[in-house]
Order: C-alpha cells, then sequence, then structure tokens
C-alpha cells in the first residue's frame, strides 16, 4: 500500500516538472519567432517602444527616454534625468591644487559680495550667516587684499520643491565679478595682451570662493551632490555630507541649522533660561530615560528603513520611541496599520522633555543623512547614539567625535538598548562633559559655526596648524590663534597632553653610540668626558647604543661615568642593515630604539671625537641650555654643532661624528 503511494507520488511530481519544462520551452520559442519588445509594456511606453520605425529593434530604452516616459505616466514632479544635469560638477580639488595660496600669504582676509540690483530676499539662516560675516574680525572691503570670497546669495536651499529654491542663483552666481578670475592689479601692457588674445585669459570659476550649503538633492533620490549649482573650484560648507562625497581637507561639514537657531550667543539670557528640574538631572549620571527619540517615520521614500524598526525598541520604560506618520501631504496614502497606534503614543509625549531627560537621544537619519536633533541633543546634554551610516560629522577635520557620540549601525538598530546598558558611568560624564564644550565652543549660535569654518580654512593656510588637542580642549579652537600655539605645551589648556608633562620637559637624554672603531678604547674615551660632558646637573637619563660584535657590558659597568640612569640597547637587525651599507647616513642615529627616552630633549653625542676642555665645555653650556629651553615650554628648533677633530679627518667620518642635540617629535 505504502509502496504504490509512493510511485503515484513521485509519478505526479515527474508530470508537474515535465509540464512546467514544456511551458517555458514554448513560451521561449514564442518570443524567439514572434518577438514583440512592446508586449510587455503598457501606456506611453508601449506607444514610444512601437514607434521605433528603425529596422534594428532595441529592447532597452535610453535613460532619458524611460525619464520622460515614466513622467508622462505617473506625474513624477522630479525627473532622474534633470537630476542627471544638476549633480554637481565640481572638481576633484585639493587646496594645492584649486585654491590661491598667493592672495593669503600676508593676512587671511574675507570678501563678501554686496548684494547685487534685484536679488530675491535671502531666507533667515542665510541672513544671520551674512551678518555673522559682517562681525567677523578679518573681513575686508578690498577684494584686492581678499583670500576667501562668499556670495551673498542665498544657496543654503537647492531643492526645487522648496519655496525657498533660487531658480536663477546658479546664472547669477556665474555673473559674480571675481567668480571666474580673481581681481589682481595687471599692467596696462597685461591688459593689452588679455584683449588682443582672449584664449591667454585662464578662467578659474569659484576659486577661493566658498558657498555655503544646508538642503541638497530633492524627492524621491535626495542626491546630496544635486545642486543645480556650478561650483566649478570653491570650497563647498554643507550639511548631510557623507564620507564619500566630501572632498577631504577641502570641503567642510556643518551641521543642520535650524531656522530658529540663535544668531548669536546672548550672554544675559546664558545659564538662565532652564528651569530647575532640568538643571537638577544634568547632574546626574543616568537620568531616568536610557535612550529616546520622537520624530517623523517616513512611511515610504529613503530614511523610512530605519524609522519603521524603532518601535521593537519601544518598552514604554525607559526606552521611549515614538514616531508618527504625518508627513507631507500623501502620507495617508501611504500608511500602515501601525500608523494610528503610533501617532496615538507620539501626542503623549513632549519632545523637549524626552531630549532633557534622557542620558542618549537616537539620531537616525532622515531624508538626507543630518537633522536638527544632532545639534538638539548637543544643546540638551544628550548623548548622541548615531544611526546615519557614512555621515561626515560637523567639523569632523578638527574635532575628534569618538569623545563625544556613539556610533550604531542602521542596519542593527535592535542591538541598541543592550549596547547603551553596557557603557559605565565614568564614560557616560566623559561624553557628557565632551559635548557640552563642543557645544558652547563652536555649535551654540550660527555665528560661532560660521566663524569654525572659517577658522578650519585659515588653519590649512598657517604655517603650523592648531593640534587637534587644541581644538578638542577648553577653551577650543575659536580662542587660541596660530601664534600662540606653535608649541601645545604652553597653552593654558585643561588637559595637557602627555608629553607636555613637567616631568618629561626637565632635562635632557644623551644618546651615546658605541661604534665598531670604538669597541677596545671606548673605556678611554669614557674616562676624558666623564669630569666634563657627564656630569651636567640636567642629564636624566644615557642611552648607550652598542655596536660592536661582542656582547655589550652591563649598565652597572656604565653607570660609573655617569651621574644618571644608564640602559643599553643592542643593534638589532634593522639597524644593522643601515650600518653596513657603503655610505651610511647621519640619520641612523635617530631611527627608532625600544629604549624609553623620557624627555623632549634628547643630546646625541659621537665618543669618536677628539675635544680639548675648552671644546666641550661649551657643548655642556649647550645641552644645559636646551635643557632649560625645554623646560620652560619654548620651542625648541634642533641645534647641530660640527666639531673637527683635526686636519687629516676623513671625510666618510665626518657625517657620524657630529653632536647633536634635539627635541624628539612626541608622536614618534
Amino acid at each position: 500500500m505504502l509502496k504504490n503511494s509512493y510511485q503515484w507520488a513521485l509519478l505526479l511530481a515527474t508530470s508537474i516538472c515535465t509540464s512546467i519544462l514544456l511551458s517555458n520551452t514554448i513560451t521561449l520559442c514564442f518570443y524567439l519567432f514572434n518577438y514583440d519588445d512592446s508586449i510587455l509594456l503598457t501606456g506611453p511606453l508601449r506607444q514610444a517602444v512601437s514607434s521605433d520605425s528603425s529596422e534594428e529593434r532595441h529592447s532597452f530604452l535610453n535613460l532619458n527616454d524611460w525619464v520622460m516616459l515614466v513622467n508622462q505616466s505617473y506625474g513624477s514632479s522630479a525627473a532622474i534625468g534633470d537630476e542627471a544635469q544638476y549633480l554637481s560638477d565640481s572638481l576633484p580639488c585639493t587646496m594645492e591644487t584649486c585654491f590661491d595660496y598667493a592672495r593669503c600669504a600676508n593676512d587671511f582676509k574675507v570678501y563678501v559680495y554686496s548684494a547685487p540690483p534685484g536679488q530675491p530676499h535671502v531666507s533667515s539662516t542665510y541672513g544671520k550667516i551674512l551678518a555673522a560675516l559682517r562681525r567677523y574680525r578679518l573681513l575686508t572691503t578690498n577684494p584686492y587684499e581678499a583670500c576667501i570670497f562668499i556670495p551673498s546669495l542665498d544657496t543654503l536651499d537647492r531643492d526645487p520643491l522648496s519655496p525657498g529654491f533660487g531658480v536663477q542663483t546658479d546664472q547669477q552666481l556665474n555673473q559674480l565679478p571675481y567668480w571666474n578670475e580673481l581681481p589682481r592689479l595687471k599692467t596696462a601692457e597685461q591688459i593689452e595682451i588679455e584683449a588682443d588674445d582672449p584664449q591667454r585669459k585662464t578662467l578659474t570659476p569659484g576659486r577661493n570662493h566658498l558657498i555655503f550649503n544646508l538642503y541638497a538633492g530633492t524627492w524621491p533620490g535626495y542626491h546630496e551632490d544635486e545642486y543645480r549649482l556650478s561650483l566649478g573650484q570653491a570650497i563647498l560648507a554643507k550639511a548631510s555630507f557623507s564620507t564619500t562625497k566630501i572632498r577631504h581637507t577641502f570641503d567642510i561639514s556643518l551641521p543642520l541649522i535650524h531656522p530658529q537657531h540663535p544668531e548669536k550667543i546672548s550672554l544675559e539670557a546664558s545659564g538662565h533660561d532652564a528651569s530647575y528640574h532640568r538643571v537638577h538631572q544634568r547632574t546626574k549620571v543616568r537620568r531616568p530615560i536610557l535612550l529616546s527619540f520622537k520624530g517623523k517615520r517616513y512611511v515610504s521614500g529613503i530614511g523610512s528603513a530605519s524609522r519603521n524598526t524603532l518601535f521593537h525598541l519601544h518598552n514604554g520604560d525607559d526606552v521611549i520611541m515614538v514616531t508618527t506618520c504625518r508627513h507631507g501631504t500623501d502620507w495617508i496614502r501611504y500608511a500602515d496599520k501601525r500608523c494610528s497606534v503610533d501617532m496615538a503614543t507620539y501626542d503623549q509625549y513632549d519632545y523637549n522633555e524626552l531630549m532633557h531627560n534622557s542620558t542618549f537621544c537616537l539620531v537616525p537619519r532622515g531624508r538626507r543623512l543630518g537633522s536638527y536633533r544632532f545639534l538638539e541633543a548637543l544643546e540638551a546634554s544628550c548623548i548622541p547614539v548615531m544611526l546615519s551610516n557614512d555621515w561626515e560629522l560637523p567639523f569632523s577635520e578638527v574635532i575628534d567625535w569618538s569623545k563625544a557620540v556613539i556610533w550604531a549601525d542602521e542596519h542593527l538598530p535592535l542591538t541598541l538598548s543592550l549596547m547603551l546598558r553596557r557603557i559605565p558611568d565614568y564614560r557616560i560624564v566623559q561624553l557628557r562633559q565632551q559635548i557640552t564644550f563642543l557645544y558652547t565652543t563652536y555649535f551654540q549660535s550660527v555665528e560661532s559655526i560660521v566663524f569654525t569654518t572659517l577658522e578650519i580654512i585659515r588653519d590649512r593656510l598657517a604655517m603650523r596648524r592648531r593640534s587637534y588637542t587644541i581644538w578638542n580642549s577648553p577653551p577650543g579652537g575659536l580662542v587660541l590663534s596660530q601664534k600662540y600655539s606653535f608649541d601645545e605645551c604652553s597653552v593654558p589648556l585643561a588637559h595637557l597632553p602627555e608629553h607636555c608633562q613637567p616631568l618629561v620637559t626637565a632635562g635632557f637624554t644623551m644618546l651615546l653610540q658605541i661604534s665598531k672603531t670604538l669597541c677596545h678604547i671606548y673605556p678611554r674615551r669614557l674616562s676624558t668626558y666623564a669630569s666634563t660632558m657627564f656630569t651636567s646637573g640636567a642629564l636624566r637619563k644615557v642611552i648607550v647604543v652598542w655596536l660592536c660584535n661582542s656582547s655589550s657590558p652591563s649598565p652597572t659597568y656604565f653607570a660609573q661615568y655617569f651621574n644618571a640612569e644608564v640602559e643599553v640597547i643592542v643593534e638589532d637587525e634593522f639597524r644593522a642593515a643601515l650600518h653596513e651599507s657603503e655610505q651610511p647616513s647621519v640619520e641612523v642615529r635617530f631611527q627608532p630604539f625600544t629604549a624609553e627616552i623620557p624627555t623632549l630633549a634628547v643630546f646625541s653625542f659621537g665618543l669618536n671625537m677628539r675635544l680639548s676642555r675648552e671644546q666641550t665645555l661649551p657643548l655642556l653650556v649647550l645641552a644645559n641650555v636646551g635643557s632649560r629651553m625645554s623646560q620652560s615650554d619654548q620651542y625648541l628648533r634642533r641645534l647641530r654643532g660640527h666639531f673637527t677633530e683635526s686636519s687629516n679627518r676623513s671625510p666618510d667620518s665626518y657625517a657620524s661624528n657630529q653632536t647633536v642635540i634635539s627635541e624628539r617629535n612626541p608622536c614618534t
């Protein structure tokens, strides 16, 4: 009985497979012999394909035809083809290839174009930016001395669906007097030559210009490089930059600035507008709510993927995730079954109360990578949890965001609660202190954002940039100028780097090489200098580099010649290869050692020099002076002293027999 059932089942399965194979074969033959490439198309798409009268039939339309027909069929207001023609034409610029350094040789001056006749009213945010620029201390009205040029045209909103979109902005930008050619004082001969031969005139559109932008792209794609502007070589300061689109060390990433963001810091109102409850909550390490989010869900389109899963995290206790489907004019068309429940819960919570009572605030991407919530979380001292992959955070060129935010993956939002509960209290305190400093220093007003943008560009042009430590430590990079930051150890920072501690900057370390030519006579040479060079009170440590083939003596043997700690290191394979070369470089002695060097000042001394007592004393003075310079936190430049042993000294030995006192690079 069972055997017969099995046979019938096998026969039935075989029949089904055979039927499927035959049907596919018939269908394929039908298309091969009676092919009509419009059979699967309907409406205007089918008509377009059928109207192709050429002998050669194509099964695919080009991009522009598809875009035109799709728009005719569905009435789309944003054509992909139109988007393509408006994608950025900005060049792959660097400061070296698209910036004129010569204009900034004397000083960093900023020129703001005056508003052209008939210019439309600018947005409130760009009005604040222009007002801040006119308060900048390095503003100039003379274009011939300017380093940076900033248009008065509002370029913040480049979404054509937005009421603030400027249709003529691109044309007006190219008509600026210095957009295509920077102002220069020319001789009469140069003017005459260019008039006779216009091709000799080199155009550099956008060079040394700075463009501000907050909104790029439009529905449905929201391409971040769709500006509908010809940017040329201009520096772009933009919100919602991705790590793949930004031109690093050329463009600048901005936060998304809300229209209600204050123009400048009001000292009178600072610190007095918060209620007692909010101040009380800020004193606690962990606030009542672990993680919160209140915002739009975007039931369809870009940005909806991660936000549609947030309701799984909501527990109604210490994780509050409330969303609304109300967005745009046709949200009801895309509403799902959860919308009514979500919106009922959404109305139960106050946005600001959630922010100020949460330890962590979720900052997911919106239609674009950035959102207003980022600055709002910083203002509330709520630690941002970034759920926006590839977002280049604001001013990341100078700000170390790893000390202020928590990064999460858009594709793994459900692991957030577990990850955040594992963060210890001390880490929460560190993060909150840092975001408070960063917000009050660089983001508290439109003015501070604009000034930070300009100072970053100014830093790129300086001979010595502000260090990462200065930008990320109070009082910050806007307070300290370049001329006071040549040595960051002399800057009154709250937390000095490790290499700036007093123990490191006191005294000097002596580097003593015993080469193969000195393997038998080094004790006599050590005795010669034991009463002069080796008696300095500033000598902290002696590092003996043993280059002989025999075993090295113990450190206690060398200690009898010095009043300091002695460490002996033996030549390794890498250093041996360098010394065995035909013409060993003098820089062999500066190759990295495994030894611990406790000071910034390093005194390299060669025993194969024959120096009299009179010649030795200046070296001792030089070592002591170098130590005091390091100890007083002065910028110690490398000092080199060359001493001739005798007239019959060979040129080959000269390079290896020099005495050098230098400041050790703290980064090596």
